[in-house]
Order: C-alpha cells, then sequence, then structure tokens
C-alpha cells in the first residue's frame, strides 16, 4: 500500500544523526490538524515545532560542543526517533482526502464559526499510526476564534483566540497518554498587505508551544 510505503521511508529524518539509532527505537510523528492555507509560510510553521519537540529530548548543537566525547558516545543509545511534520504531513493529507475531511481557507475550522469539527477522533489515530509506522503521535490541533478587527489611519490590527489542543498518542496501547488544551490571544498589525490573518495565528501557536515546553517532563514520561 502506498501509504505504508510512504511511511517506512520517512525515519531518514534522526533527531542525533551522527550515530546509529536502536531497531527497536521508538518512532514518533508529529501531526499538525489545521486547515489548508492556514499558515502563509506553513513549512516554517512545521519547522518551529520540529525544533521545539526536539529540544524536548535532545541537547542542541551548542550543548553538543560542550559535551564530552564519552557524554555524546551516549547518544547513540537513545531510544526515541523523531519524524519532522512535513513528513507525516503528506500522509495525513492523503488519508484526510479519502474519508472527505479537507478543508480549505475558509472552512468554518479557521474562520472561526466551526459548524463542524474536522479534529482526529482515536480510530483515525489507530490507522495514521499503522500506515505512518508510529509508536506515539504527538497531535497538535490549532483552531481560532473569528478576528476581532481595528482599523487606524494608517494600519490594520487583528486580534484572535488560538486554541491549541496538544495530545500524546500511544500506538500501542490505542490510547492518549498526555492530553491538554491551550489558550492564547495572537495579535497582529500591518500598513499595508495580507497575510496578518495568518501571522496573528502563528504567533498564538508560537505562545503555546512555550507553554507546551513547560510540561516537557510530563510529555516525556508520558511516552516513556
Amino acid at each position: 500500500m502506498l501509504k505504508k510505503r510512504l511511511g517506512k521511508v520517512m525515519g531518514t529524518f534522526l533527531a542525533v544523526s551522527m550515530f546509529a539509532i536502536s531497531a527497536e527505537a521508538a518512532q514518533i510523528n508529529m501531526i499538525v490538524d489545521s486547515g489548508s492555507g492556514m499558515f502563509a509560510e506553513p513549512e516554517k510553521v512545521y519547522e518551529t515545532i520540529d525544533e521545539t519537540v526536539n529540544s524536548w529530548f535532545f541537547p542542541s548543537e551548542e550543548e553538543l560542543k560542550s559535551m564530552t566525547f564519552s557524554e555524546r558516545r551516549a547518544l547513540k543509545d537513545a531510544s526515541i526517533v523523531l519524524i519532522p511534520c512535513s513528513e507525516s504531513d503528506a500522509v495525513v493529507q492523503i488519508y484526510r482526502e479519502e474519508k472527505g475531511m479537507t478543508v480549505s481557507y475558509d472552512d468554518s475550522m479557521i474562520n472561526g464559526a466551526q459548524a463542524r469539527d474536522m479534529g482526529m477522533t482515536k480510530q483515525d489515530l489507530i490507522n495514521l499510526s499503522e500506515e505512518l509506522g508510529a509508536d506515539y503521535i504527538l497531535y497538535f490541533r490549532v483552531t481560532n476564534s473569528i478576528p476581532k478587527m481595528s482599523i487606524g489611519f494608517w494600519t490594520m490590527k487583528q486580534t484572535v483566540n488560538v486554541v491549541t489542543d496538544f495530545r500524546v498518542w500511544d500506538a500501542k496501547q490505542q490510547q492518549y497518554s498526555f492530553i491538554k488544551r491551550y489558550q492564547n490571544k495572537g495579535k497582529s498589525s500591518v500598513v499595508a498587505g495580507n497575510d496578518y490573518d495568518s501571522r496573528a495565528v502563528k504567533k498564538g501557536l508560537k505562545k503555546a508551544l512555550e507553554q507546551i515546553t513547560e510540561d516537557k517532563d510530563k510529555i516525556i514520561a508520558a511516552i516513556k
């Protein structure tokens, strides 16, 4: 099956690439559940999420430089393989298309009306875990309220409430091992131009990532 083959070849991204990872390492995939067009530059949003999650489990490049050879060598036994958001995204998109679950920028999930819920169900995560070959899925569902606008003489300002539902899915147990909702305000302003709504949502998500990082010890415990 094409999707299963795609899932198997996604293990090229290793958080600690200088060492071989144990064959028994747990594969962690990241899914960002948002509508198409929600972010003007989704690849940068994905990179931010990837870097944030990577920092929970592995030392930074600067920290690696300060480690001794023995300490760095010990990393070869790392028991986690992180798959970047962009690698999981293609399989998730195919899955959504086959289930008729795709959304556009004008959909209620994004514009705040939220007339229908596009979130993943437990059965969806069971199916995706199998197709991705994931032991765990870090699930980020990002939605926002209807934007509040204010227009000045030279600028336009927008404020949105951004809700980030973050969950850790344990594929073996077929249940969530960590669940928490983070709510923040995102603000942006422009003199002239567009994408200010996308920037407001991005700022709200960035605040959520900072809050999620504060819970990293609980998240790591939920994966062990």
